[in-house]
């Protein structure tokens, strides 16, 4: 018979494997979402990442945030921020001190 402590330590296991990887996935969407939402303004992706930011829970809706930087002139850094909803791109922002540009879910289906 296996101790209850063994048991609790492969769901621990489990549940930790389980969200890496859905980490993993929603990463790797945030940041082709990042490219393609990068080419579609024409401005510079820097890095080739993304960093997860923190998650959000509003009306009902759990959401993770990224931030990217990204260059619109050659000279400067500016920082995007990307909403991933059930894996998805949900929105791109880019940094309104660099004549920001919000696109919503109406515009994300260029982006997948």
């Amino acid at each position: 018979m296996m101790s209850p402590w063994v048991l609790i330590w492969m769901i621990l296991l489990g549940g930790t494997v389980i969200y890496w990887r859905s980490a993993r996935i929603a990463a790797e969407a945030a940041l082709k979402g990042a490219k393609n939402a990068c080419e579609q303004t024409a401005v510079q992706l820097l890095d080739q990442s993304v960093a997860f930011r923190r998650f959000e829970f509003k009306k009902g809706v759990f959401r993770r945030v990224y931030t990217f930087d990204y260059c619109p002139n050659g000279r400067e850094r500016f920082r995007g921020m990307i909403w991933m909803r059930e894996g998805r791109v949900d929105t791109v922002a880019f940094d309104a001190s660099a004549n920001g540009v919000l696109l919503t879910a109406a515009e994300i289906s260029k982006f997948e």
